[in-house]
């Protein structure tokens, strides 16, 4: 039997609030770290690093007489078996619901691979382009681990009723494609069955340049992807999820005469502060075997793998030793044989005692009760309305749900804050609840006492490993608290806190014995923003500071003039958010508002629901006019959120919600629209475009939301209503966002 090692993922959820100009700020968390080297073997031709690499490759049969057509029946079993697949956290689905084997050889011609999936709910994207977002395979192949020259294949089987045929995309991940020849389409075909599909395909050696030979160590990711109704789930031979970006997440495979034993379980390993859990997951034919675990090579607890939903498991929790810092060389073995091992590593606990000590100790940070900073928030963005600016920030806490943080720029006024029961927000005018930031970064690093309660700000912390960052080494701790994941970096030197996701703490500086931060700097693709505290004060009086939501004025434009229902209209000035998403500004539903009154539309399409926030504005005006707008969103938590919020503002009547992807539900929408708004994935504008342009009465109107603010994503949709004869399109800048609205000529 062959199990492979799965490290808890560095995974993490980052979600992004406003801030000066553009969207920025940031509701994250998790953290602890102190490091030596940790490698995680198993096996002795499976070790996994802390690069997720493998000293000794797997080995790959070959096989022949095999026919491109879904059908298994002609590999008669042979190939190497990967029995198991999970996600980067070890979720592994009941094999009832999902369940995927894979099988791989190689012939003259390129590496096959057979994938039979058990499934019970199956979801097909009407997209090809973005197969991946729904039911799927993905396959992806490399020269070499880390190398890239590599490409990757995602197959959909044409199980699901409403597309009744495999469908495949070809994504070219070489560099240097200039020059090169065109990739070959790889053969892929499939079979569906009851309860399932069967993808066989063969990837060709030409599209590498390689010449297949027993002895090429090649490269091999496997990828499986389930939608269904409440979520999706991806799984992966692989813990992670990297190989399109990063070639070195992949296994390498050796192209050999016999195949490697099967991967049959998943083994890996939770430090969490206490204690210790090793989780095995296996095939069913490992049912009945014995899980058995040692510390310096003596046995300290076992257990045997029982069935589990379908599937056979050994869970095994081990208590810290009293007193220590560290978790000594461990190793576990199944059925006598030795599959997984780690080294030496620290006990979370010590990683948090050692970031403390780092900041000043628990009796200085314990002599704060209330922090006050001034400083400057600069930014360069390249896509913004204004790509560069430096804003001045001052910020106030007195604890880690009272604070808040207020950045000047271009006029307007950014805020952040929490008023000791939720987080909030502040964009010029538009003011809402958002309880994302109460326990963000931010509140974490103006908190007078923030290392002393980490487990607060980030709760669930369990240690996943060392890793370099830079020149240095960094422990990262992951935060688990509910869905959300965030990991955080300690750095191995000095035993601070370094980073939190993609977000860095730097220029660490002593005020009054406590050691700050007095920079956070977050990359943001080809720019960045960073906020710097150049004053920092301790125990100072905030008695004057308002930390709760600020009361929104109508003001000047009016902004809820003549909006006057009971339900809608408190919605309309704070609605929160469960499940992430962006919001129009206020200013912006307004402007919709406006439009589809003074015109008189009466069948509206919004594509792109979030929690509803727009589509409120929308419903109202549309219930005024005698017409109702229908409005979709992809994802099913967001759907299911933005459903609720119109049942509580009783607009039911004015809104047809629908969760679908938008592609395949316009498709099943008959007739023409008097009005269409488009919030959706900026880069898919000019293709919803394509699909809708025609379907615009006379008079009728196309408005997208963004323009200004990302235009860089939508030069081709911005270029084409610019540009069409057929339309008068105006960019209003009611807010930094920007709303294009292009108006279908009457006399055409």
């Amino acid at each position: 039997m062959r199990c492979t090692t799965t490290f808890i993922p560095v995974s993490a959820v980052a979600a992004i609030v406003a801030a000066a100009i553009i969207a920025s700020l940031f509701a994250l968390a998790a953290l602890a770290g102190l490091a030596t080297a940790l490698v995680c073997l198993v096996a002795p031709a499976d070790c996994a690093a802390a690069e997720f690499g493998f000293d000794e490759p797997f080995d790959i049969p070959p096989i022949e007489g095999i026919d491109i057509d879904g059908d298994a029946a002609d590999w008669r079993g042979a190939g190497f078996r990967v029995a198991v697949l999970a996600a980067p956290d070890g979720a592994i689905p009941p094999p009832a619901d999902f369940d995927v084997l894979f099988r791989v050889g190689w012939n003259e011609r390129g590496l096959l691979v057979l994938a039979e999936v058990t499934d019970d709910e199956p979801r097909e994207n009407a997209d090809t382009d973005r197969l991946w977002r729904s039911d799927c395979i993905e396959i992806f192949i490399a020269e070499a681990v880390g190398h890239a020259n590599r490409y990757q294949l995602v197959a959909a089987s044409g199980a699901d009723p409403a597309r009744t045929a495999v469908r495949t995309r070809l994504y070219d991940h070489r560099e240097a494609r200039h020059g090169r020849a065109p990739l070959v389409d790889p053969p892929c075909e499939a079979k569906v069955g009851e309860g399932g599909y069967t993808i066989e395909a063969l990837l060709p050696w030409e599209n590498l340049g390689v010449e297949p030979r027993a002895g090429l160590v090649a490269a091999l990711q496997l990828v499986a992807n389930d939608e269904d109704g409440d979520g999706s789930l991806r799984v992966a031979w692989f813990p992670s999820y990297a190989a399109p970006d990063d070639p070195s997440k992949m296994h390498a495979v050796r192209l050999a005469e016999r195949p490697s034993p099967p991967i049959l379980c998943r083994v890996f390993r939770e430090v969490r502060e206490g204690r210790c859990v090793v989780v095995a997951i296996g095939a069913p034919e490992t049912e009945g075997r014995e899980a058995v675990v040692s510390m310096n090579n003596r046995i300290v607890a076992r257990d045997v793998l029982h069935a589990e939903i379908g599937r056979a498991e050994a869970r095994i929790e081990i208590q810290t030793p009293p007193g220590a810092d560290r978790w000594p060389p461990m190793s576990v073995e199944i059925g006598g044989e030795r599959i997984a091992a780690w080294e030496e590593s620290p006990a979370l606990e010590r990683v948090l005692a050692r970031y403390i000590e780092a900041a000043g100790g628990r009796e200085a940070i314990g002599q704060l009760n209330s922090r006050a900073v001034a400083g400057r928030y600069l930014y360069d963005l390249p896509y913004a309305d204004v790509p560069r600016d430096t804003c001045p920030l001052e910020g106030w806490s007195v604890s880690q749900d009272r604070w808040m943080i207020e950045v000047r720029g271009n006029g307007e006024i950014q805020r952040l804050g929490a008023d000791g029961v939720t987080g909030w927000r502040q964009s010029g005018t538009d003011i809402r609840y958002d309880d994302r930031v109460r326990r963000g970064l931010i509140a974490f690093v103006l908190d007078p006492r923030g290392p002393l309660h980490i487990n607060r700000f980030f709760p669930g912390m369990v240690f996943t490993g060392v890793e370099r960052r830079g020149a240095t080494l960094a422990i990262a701790v992951e935060s688990r608290d509910g869905d959300r994941r965030r990991t955080l970096w300690f750095d191995d030197g000095t035993g601070l806190l370094s980073g939190v996701d993609e977000h860095l703490l730097l220029d660490y500086a002593a005020v009054d014995e406590v050691t700050i931060p007095h920079r956070i700097r977050s990359d943001r693709g080809n720019g960045y923003s960073a906020y710097e505290f150049l004053q920092i004060e301790h125990n100072v009086d905030t008695g004057g500071v308002q930390f709760a939501i600020p009361e929104r004025a109508d003001g000047p434009e009016g902004l809820f003039e003549g909006i006057n229902d009971p339900a809608v209209l408190p919605m309309l000035r704070h609605l929160s958010f469960r499940h992430g998403g962006m919001n129009v500004p206020a200013e912006d539903g307004r402007f919709l508002y406006d439009l589809v009154r003074r015109n008189g539309y009466r069948r509206g399409l919004e594509i792109g629901t979030s929690n509803g926030y727009s589509t409120l504005w929308l419903g109202l005006a549309f219930r005024e006019t005698g017409g109702r707008v229908i409005t979709i969103e992809y994802e099913p938590l967001r759907a299911a959120e933005a459903a609720e919020n119109f049942d509580r503002a009783g607009l039911g009547d004015a809104i047809d919600a629908r969760t679908a992807d938008a592609f395949a539900e316009i498709g099943r929408i008959e007739g023409l629209f008097d009005f269409v708004f488009i919030d959706a994935w900026k880069p898919d504008y000019i293709r919803y475009y394509r699909l809708l342009r025609e379907r615009i009465r006379p008079g009728g109107a196309i408005a997208a939301h963004n323009v200004t603010a990302h235009e860089s994503d939508m030069e081709e949709f911005l270029d084409a209503v610019k540009n069409d004869p057929d339309f008068e399109t105006v960019i209003h800048r009611t807010s930094p966002a920007g709303i294009s609205v292009s108006v279908r000529r009457r006399n055409r």
